[in-house]
């Protein structure tokens, strides 16, 4: 079961107190998904008017509803202090997504949407609503309001269960719990309409500029398409940072089950391949660095090169930015959805056009990403719904082709309305020094 992004709207984050929406996909589609030069998106602007701001609403969504009780942490509500629009003091997003086979049958597409607000006890989940559109036709599956079930086509129990939790921990969350523990409070059918949207979130690798806890060095275990498996990757994730980091070990560490070890030595030699490209004096990384404690592994990456031997954890910054790149490029290639902020600050342009053009060659997953380098205008002009502009006054412009303008043209030129890109040269003159 894969997924894939069609439409989002967003209001309520940072700079953004007005709704937008991102389109990803063609509204009229048939019974299979087209994935080839769909599964791109660029989104510019300037400094400042709101690419960042989408991200971060991606990132609240996911941490909601795949975290445990993320509402209740004090970090948590800090950081939605810091994001909430000041205007509205109520953050809302919807997603729209597909659900597809392998075969690229579309078994419908469904939208999850959450609006959160603050009172005087923190952040609650005002209201959230999961939908399941087939054929055009909407079936609300459960949603809420204040803490009270609206309408749900769900079993009494599981009802009765989350109606006591619901304004503190979305209705994906509180499933989660029962699903993995196999509790009898959720029947067959509560499992069929709730498994996509935890699938979904599963699916959703989110990177902000602000991250500073180092988890895209931390290997993500590729799981099988097996059901049972879809959430324990990422409850392994921070188990094994919180692991190293109570054996005093570097957060550049990877620490690794037993049983995982042989995948993980494959993933290091794609590694290798991969910084190759970058660095060819690279001759190999070396993981036979490792503590063993019960049957887990802490294992230290050393770069080996001609005349030095360098640990992760001093490695040049540059090397750090491709080592996260290549597990986020990883889980594209593995079906997932990839949002990146500030794509251009962890590559060089040229290399990041040729990755673009494989990706393009090669579509799987789906990757969303901010920039402010033209490059990938070159390689995304030709495709559907690729390139997004946010003005300064947030509003969301797509990139449609006409006559013989480029995008690069329309942007660098100032021609896209509210934009700040109609400027010259003179305009720097005083700006600089009193003269």
């Amino acid at each position: 079961m894969n997924t894939f992004i069609t439409k989002t709207n967003i209001t309520g984050i940072k700079n953004l107190s007005e709704p937008i929406s991102l389109e990803f996909y063609k509204t009229n589609y048939g019974n299979k998904i087209i994935i080839e030069k769909n599964n791109i998106k660029a989104i510019y602007g300037a400094n400042g008017a709101g690419k960042s701001a989408i991200i971060h609403a991606y990132d609240i969504f996911e941490e909601i509803v795949s975290k445990k009780g993320q509402l209740f942490t004090e970090d948590f509500a800090r950081k939605l202090d810091e994001l909430v629009n000041k205007e509205t003091k109520i953050f809302s997003i919807d997603i729209s997504f597909f659900v597809y086979d392998d075969q690229f049958n579309i078994f419908g597409e469904y939208n999850h949407a959450i609006k959160v607000g603050k009172d005087d006890f923190g952040y609650n989940i005002i209201s959230e609503q999961l939908k399941l559109i087939k054929k055009k036709r909407e079936t609300v599956i459960i949603s809420t309001n204040q803490g009270l079930i609206v309408e749900s086509i769900l079993g009494k129990k599981f009802n009765d269960f989350i109606v006591k939790q619901c304004t503190k921990r979305s209705v994906i969350d509180l499933f989660t719990d029962l699903f993995f523990m196999k509790d009898p409070i959720l029947n067959l059918k509560d499992i069929e309409q709730l498994q996509p949207f935890l699938k979904f979130n599963n699916n959703l690798v989110i990177q902000t500029v602000k991250e500073d806890n180092h988890l895209g060095f931390v290997y993500r275990k590729h799981h099988s398409k097996n059901e049972e498996s879809w959430d324990k990757y990422s409850n392994d994730l921070y188990n094994w940072i919180k692991k190293s980091r109570n054996l005093g070990l570097s957060s550049y560490s990877f620490y690794i089950p037993a049983e995982q070890i042989e995948e993980f030595e494959s993933y290091i030699k794609g590694l290798e391949r991969f910084i190759k490209i970058f660095k060819p004096n690279l001759i190999r990384i070396d993981i036979s660095q490792r503590k063993q404690n019960n049957n887990e592994f802490c294992i230290e990456p050393h770069f080996i090169y001609e005349k030095n031997t360098i640990h992760l954890e001093f490695e040049s910054a540059g090397i750090k930015k491709l080592v996260n790149l290549y597990q986020l490029f990883c889980d594209k290639e593995e079906g997932k959805t990839i949002i990146i902020d500030e794509l251009d600050a962890n590559i060089n342009d040229v290399y990041l056009m040729k990755i673009l053009e494989y990706f393009n060659n090669n579509p799987t997953g789906q990757m969303i990403f901010t920039t402010h380098n033209v490059t990938p205008m070159y390689v995304l002009a030709k495709n559907k719904n690729a390139i997004d502009f946010i003005t300064m006054s947030g509003k969301i412009s797509s990139w449609v082709r006409k006559g013989n303008y480029s995008p690069i043209n329309i942007y660098q030129n100032g021609y896209i309305k509210g934009l700040p890109f109609n400027i010259y040269e003179s305009d720097f003159i005083g700006i600089f020094s009193n003269e």
